[in-house]
Formats: structure tokens, C-alpha cells, sequence
């Protein structure tokens, strides 16, 4: 089934496409430079400073690629919500919704991961100190 978006929403729309489309591109590209950039790093024989500050940087990327995602799944949102409006609901726009929960879910996940990273990058930080 395909939902034609609301005459009234046609601006918001094209907006909100573009918008995806950069932030999808960015996300790419954003994990993959970090991909890249901590591939092309070797792992010490002992934790120091500059390895913590490459650390940093690929935590940078990828927290970039999350913030990136963050942002496509709320113009999915808009999107969804666009195509939505104005049709009566139906086993049919269960999929749509579902999809965007499973979206907002990896996001989550991602970040979660992110944030866990950089506790443990600050704990090993922390024990440099010592």
C-alpha cells in the first residue's frame, strides 16, 4: 500500500526528504571515516596519552554518525507522519510504525553504546593519571 502525502504537507515534505537524504549521506560517511581512522591505527603495547586522543577522535566520528542518525529518524518521523495523515489506520500502517520503533531502537542502542565508550575511555583516562 502507498500513501500519496496530504496536499497541505507537500512543502514540509520536500524539506524533510532533503534533510534525510544529507544526514543519511553523513552518518555514512562519518562511520566510515572513523571505521577508517581507527582501522589505521595500531593498538599499543601500553595505553598513553596519544592513543587516548585517537580514541577521542573516533569517539567524535561516531558520535557524529549517531547524531546524524538521530536526526534521520526524526525527519522518518515527520515523514511517516506526513504519509499517515489523513488515512485511516489498518493492519497496514502497523509496518510503517513498527519499522520506525525498530529505527528509534537501534539509534538508542547506538548511542548507549557510544556513551559507554567514552565512560570507559575517561576510567582508563583516570587510571593514566595515577
Amino acid at each position: 500500500m502507498r500513501w500519496e502525502p496530504n496536499q497541505d504537507f507537500s512543502a514540509l515534505s520536500a524539506i524533510a526528504l532533503s534533510i534525510d537524504r544529507y544526514a543519511t549521506v553523513l552518518a555514512i560517511v562519518a562511520a566510515l571515516i572513523g571505521c577508517a581512522y581507527i582501522a589505521t591505527r595500531r593498538a599499543p603495547s601500553r595505553v598513553d596519552w596519544s592513543y587516548r586522543k585517537q580514541l577521542n577522535r573516533c569517539i567524535v566520528l561516531c558520535g557524529a554518525s549517531a547524531t546524524a542518525l538521530s536526526l534521520c529518524v526524526a525527519t522518518e518521523v515527520v515523514l511517516t507522519g506526513v504519509g499517515l495523515s489523513g488515512t485511516r489506520w489498518c493492519t497496514a500502517t502497523v509496518v510503517p510504525v513498527l519499522s520506525l520503533w525498530v529505527e528509534i531502537a537501534a539509534v538508542i542502542g547506538f548511542v548507549l553504546s557510544i556513551r559507554t565508550t567514552i565512560r570507559r575511555t575517561q576510567l582508563a583516562g583516570s587510571l593514566l593519571r595515577d
